[in-house]
């Protein structure tokens, strides 16, 4: 039987006791509703519900089916985030749809290349301008329209409309490769333009990474490194034996690690040398991604890489 992986967050989960209004989440292309409640969760999925039941994890609520089951389905969720694995079909990350009372994100600002454009949406205004500063829309910001996965707008001035669409779906910057939470396309008058949105450093932030490969040699057995990035730009975590932390820097195509430290206890000749490989692979990196079923990848100028789930 599958194991789940976990990708676990650093913030306790938000779910109530009881809720009469499903949750909705999206993995991949798979929506599934759940109801949480005491010990126990209602997991709607194409038609068909599933009683799951709470079962112990280190972070996190997670559920599964019982062991009498005909198919086992577990249900791992932190905050807006979660795993969801039915027989040994893993799911790409879920990501739960804000409710229609808060599924705005404000202030927004999304960019884009070829031609270069910034759009900027606050409480107020909408407006959308080239990276030379000549200003292409402005108007006072509409009401949005929620969707599956997002939400759009329809605006107009005196002269043009613009149709902007808002997803919460992974996005890459066309030039840099970075990765935004966000992806944003703008239609005006017969033109599209497609860009991203949202802060990089929050798909890295709010949750634990378990590697599971370094410099393409795997790990050893039963051996735990994990990684956080925090709030405040600290990564920390456990090298395998060791426990470190240093700083990180994220920039507009680059994400760096450095002032790296560790403890100093004495490990497995084998563990100790995976440590090494490890924090001095983890000091080289100089860029990230996030993969479509869900992977962090960490890659170095040498493009060797750090997998971590």
């Amino acid at each position: 039987m599958g194991t789940l992986l976990l990708v676990r967050t650093s913030t306790a989960s938000t779910a109530p006791e009881s809720t009469n209004q499903p949750w909705v989440f999206i993995c991949g292309n798979q929506k599934v509703r759940i109801r949480p409640a005491e010990n126990r969760l209602l997991l709607e999925m194409d038609g068909v519900n599933y009683h799951l039941q709470q079962v112990i994890s280190a972070s996190g609520a997670r559920y599964e089916t019982p062991k009498n089951a005909s198919q086992y389905l577990s249900f791992w969720n932190k905050g807006n985030r979660a795993l969801l694995q039915v027989g040994l079909n893993r799911y790409p990350i879920c990501q739960q749809l804000a409710p229609k009372t808060d599924f705005e994100t404000l202030p927004l600002r999304a960019y884009g290349n070829e031609p270069a454009w910034l759009l900027e949406i606050s409480e107020r205004s909408i407006e959308l301008t080239t990276n030379y500063g000549q200003k292409l829309f402005a108007s006072p910001r509409p009401q949005p329209i929620p969707l599956e996965n997002g939400y759009r707008y329809t605006a107009n001035s005196s002269a043009n409309q613009l149709e902007v669409t808002v997803n919460h779906s992974l996005c890459h910057d066309s030039m840099s490769g970075m990765p935004y939470p966000q992806s944003v396309q703008v239609n005006k008058d017969g033109h599209t333009l497609k860009g991203c949105a949202g802060s990089p450093a929050s798909l890295l932030q709010a949750r634990e990474w378990v590697v599971e490969d370094i410099d393409a040699k795997g790990i050893i057995d039963m051996s735990r490194i994990t990684l956080n990035f925090t709030d405040n730009r600290q990564v920390y975590g456990r090298a395998g034996c060791n426990n470190y932390r240093g700083s990180f820097q994220l920039t507009g195509e680059q994400l760096t690690v450095e002032k790296i430290a560790s403890t100093q206890m004495a490990c497995a000749p084998a563990l100790n040398n995976q440590e090494t490989h490890f924090l001095d692979l983890l000091n080289q990196v100089i860029r990230f991604d996030i993969r479509q079923d869900g992977a962090l990848i960490l890659e170095s100028s040498d493009q060797r890489q750090i997998i971590a789930r």
